[in-house]
């Protein structure tokens, strides 16, 4: 499964990065892989994103590899479930941003919203990067990426909330770094893809796009709120 863990710091969120970047980069085990790490603005923590096989073994993670550090504060975990992940077009380019959308959602449209987005193809110069329920603070997440907000704005407006969400907002990721090799990423996301739930065939190579190297960041004002 792919968990999400959300580093919140006393005082410095750059420590916190340093530290995750430092500790989990390449780190050796099968019991808990950290792929990718990111940080939102706006958001005052760092996210560690793992494939967890053994819950145990999340257990030792979040006491042995993040207990040590001084820094954190406290920290949250999410469950990712259900993760569909998109293999990006071929005209994606390193100029692109990433967004994340948490959605909230009436229980009883749960089902009827993840088909939905899980079968939407975006507008040229927006790609979708992965969907997951997350059923905590929010209900579902989208990444996207997309050359500037007001694309991502517009799909969402045009959209996700044609398909009777409650309420959604819009997160501008501003850093974010793969931490296992390019090739485990793949496979990962591979593992995890979007057309196993469609009934297509799956291929690592359809993951040759890594988005967790983009480094732009499109800011243009607080997270977006839509209903």
């Amino acid at each position: 499964m792919i968990t999400v863990v959300r580093l919140f710091p006393h005082y410095d969120v750059d420590k916190v990065w340093q530290y995750a970047e430092r500790s989990f980069l390449n780190m050796k085990g099968d019991g808990v892989v950290p792929l990718f790490m990111s940080e939102q603005d706006h958001q005052n923590h760092v996210s560690v994103i793992c494939e967890v096989r053994e819950l145990d073994a999340l257990a030792d993670f979040l006491i042995e590899q993040i207990g040590p550090c001084n820094e954190v504060a406290f920290t949250r975990t999410v469950t990712l479930l259900r993760p569909a992940f998109y293999p990006v077009a071929p005209t994606a380019t390193n100029s692109l941003c990433r967004f994340l959308v948490p959605l909230k959602i009436y229980p009883k449209k749960f089902a009827e919203i993840y088909n939905k987005i899980l079968k939407l193809e975006p507008p040229d110069g927006v790609h979708v990067a992965y969907i997951a329920f997350s059923l905590g603070e929010e209900d579902m997440i989208v990444s996207l990426l997309a050359d500037h907000r007001e694309s991502v704005i517009g799909f969402v407006s045009g959209r996700l909330e044609d398909v009777g969400i409650e309420s959604i907002r819009i997160g501008v990721t501003h850093r974010t770094k793969r931490l296992v090799d390019e090739q485990r990423w793949r496979d990962c996301q591979a593992r995890y893809a979007r057309s196993r739930l469609l009934g297509g065939k799956v291929s690592a190579g359809d993951y040759s796009f890594d988005w967790t190297g983009l480094t732009r960041c499109c800011v243009h004002g607080p997270p977006h709120e839509g209903t």
